[in-house]
């Protein structure tokens, strides 16, 4: 009888998985990826397992490799052994489909399956839900390991290893073997890595939350509005986001975010609640308070309407995300986005208030 092929390497990390959730220990981590011939359980097979865990003060890689369909149950159930032992599952995009994959091929074996009591982090979700904050054009494996500044050696996609595959299952070689186990490995070694979005994200949560924070070096250059924010607690990884609104550079060395906030020069109109408190003077395209307007000729002036109870300034505008009570807000005519008027006393105010609201629009 052919004994089940098993690859197992030591991994050089210091990934702590309590850094990022408390209540979780290295030791109960189990890090999983699979590989099949196909999508549905039904008409293909899981050929590879490979799997990270946490033992004798090291994280080590398992890797349960079917040479033979006949050997399909002997890396299930060598992969469920594993699974009885660590409670917490970490896996990409295995809600979708790794589990669910997993857990009709237990019922297809008769094997007893996952632990009812499981626990588990999708990577893939928990980094899409922050979609607002990342921008990012898709949540490929690849692509966030790319975002994170991680290379690979293996070119190849997972549709590729399936054609590798059954070549290595005619003519066994070296070569073949480890093409598809290297796919596997950085899969794997991947999955630790994308902690450090999280951790990132969470200490921006955080800088917000305790306003934990200071604003250091703000200026405006012409239309743009630039800024330094000193974290008081050290970034994971550096990270640089490129979006429609401007900059953000996340510089771990430093612990600082750097901004620029692309700002739009017009003529824009602020909006007076209570319009039957004010005249509206046709000539200068502006509505005044009674309390004034009573000293102007009646003939220039009229009852303000809610559509033109409004004062209007052209300048160096901020898109901003909700109304601040204790400042002037600016709209369009059609009042569809609210902005807020730069001037040289205002930047350093109207910087906090873009980066607290950012955050918590963004990352809730």
């Amino acid at each position: 009888m052919r004994i089940l092929k098993i690859i197992e390497t030591k991994i050089d990390s210091v990934f702590n998985i309590t850094k990022i959730y408390k209540d979780y220990l290295n030791k109960n981590i189990l890090f999983f990826d699979i590989e099949t011939t196909g999508f549905s359980p039904l008409t293909s097979e899981v050929y590879l397992i490979g799997c990270l865990i946490y033992q004798e003060n090291s994280w080590n890689l398992i890797q349960f490799f079917s040479e033979s369909s006949k050997e399909e149950k002997k890396i299930l159930v060598a992969f469920q052994q594993l699974c009885n032992l660590h409670p917490v599952y970490i896996h990409f995009n295995g809600e979708s489909f790794d589990i669910p994959y997993i857990r009709k091929k237990f019922q297809q074996y008769h094997l007893e399956g996952f632990p009812s009591d499981m626990k588990q982090i999708d990577l893939f979700k928990k980094i899409k839900s922050y979609h607002l904050f990342l921008q990012l054009d898709n949540y490929r494996l690849s692509t966030l390991m790319d975002f994170v500044g991680i290379e690979r050696q293996d070119i190849f996609t997972g549709g590729e290893m399936i054609k590798y595959y059954y070549q290595y299952r005619k003519n066994p070689s070296r070569t073949l073997q480890n093409r598809i186990l290297l796919h596997n490995k950085e899969d794997l070694l991947g999955l630790p890595a994308l902690f450090s979005i999280i951790q990132n994200i969470q200490l921006l949560k955080q800088s917000v939350n305790k306003q934990n924070f200071s604003i250091q070096k703000i200026k405006q250059k012409e239309n743009e509005l630039q800024g330094k924010i000193l974290l008081n607690s050290p970034l994971s990884i550096n990270l640089f986001l490129n979006q429609p609104w401007g900059k953000m550079i996340l510089t771990k060395e430093e612990s600082i975010i750097k901004i620029v906030l692309y700002l739009c020069y017009k003529t824009l109109y602020h909006f007076f609640p209570n319009y039957k408190e004010y005249y509206y003077l046709p000539k200068q395209d502006e509505a005044i308070h009674k309390s004034i307007g009573k000293f102007v000729d009646p003939s220039r002036r009229e009852q303000a309407k809610a559509s033109n109870c409004y004062i209007k300034r052209k300048g160096y505008f901020l898109p901003i995300f909700q109304e601040i009570n204790q400042i002037p807000m600016f709209s369009s005519i059609e009042k569809d986005k609210k902005f807020i008027l730069i001037s040289s006393k205002n930047i350093e105010e109207v910087f906090v208030i873009w980066y607290n609201q950012y955050l918590k629009f963004t990352l809730g």
